[in-house]
């Protein structure tokens, strides 16, 4: 699914889950949501984590009805559609993995606040995430939703926009191609046995 609200705005009111956020070796939050989801003893707590066993994502639990954290460590020195990528990958295969979680939020993680958001990222973001659902194996056994949310309402529209470009020129050729496969194996001649003497 693609929100057309804001992650911040539909984090606790839709009642999801999970969240998945970009933190640093020592589990320091990355993203400008993440600073702002990690903040009070949640951020403490996986700053703990994080200094005993860096570079580790995982699931950080919550109470009282607040989403789980699942956390991915984001590399500050690669590119930024790279962290992109690998972040989408680990981040789904987390949720994935988990059966417990069904309505798990991502948004557009892996990027500082310095940075620009651009429609090359945020294509590398989304087909990060299409991948993601063919090419994991959990995903065909996931029993959840899993939903795509922008951290602007400008960068909802931007995700929007991107996303139908995606199936225009990814999803819906490929869906069309195996429409056209024959239903059934065409049958091949059988050879005739001959032997010459």
């Amino acid at each position: 699914l693609i929100s057309s609200e804001p992650v911040l705005d539909v984090l606790y009111r839709d009642g999801y889950d999970a969240v998945v956020v970009d933190v640093t070796a020592t589990a320091l939050p990355v993203s400008t949501v993440a600073k702002k989801l990690l903040t009070g003893a949640y951020g403490v707590e996986l700053h703990k984590i994080g200094m005993s066993n860096p570079y580790t994502n995982g699931i950080l639990k919550t109470s009282g009805g607040k989403p789980d954290i699942i956390y991915i460590v984001s590399e500050k020195d690669d590119v930024p559609d790279k962290r992109v990528r690998v972040g989408v990958a680990t981040g789904m295969r987390e949720a994935f993995e988990c059966q417990r979680l069904k309505k798990v939020l991502f948004y557009p993680f892996c990027i500082s606040h310095e940075e620009e958001i651009t429609d090359f990222v945020i294509q590398q973001f989304l087909l990060a995430s299409y991948k993601a659902f063919t090419w994991t194996p959990k995903a065909k056994t996931y029993d959840g939703t899993i939903t795509l949310a922008g951290v602007s309402k400008q960068n909802c529209e931007q995700m929007q926009r991107m996303y139908e470009q995606l199936l225009d020129a990814e999803i819906r050729p490929r869906i069309a191609a195996v429409e056209a496969l024959p239903k059934s194996p065409p049958q091949l001649p059988r050879a005739e046995n001959t032997t010459e003497l």
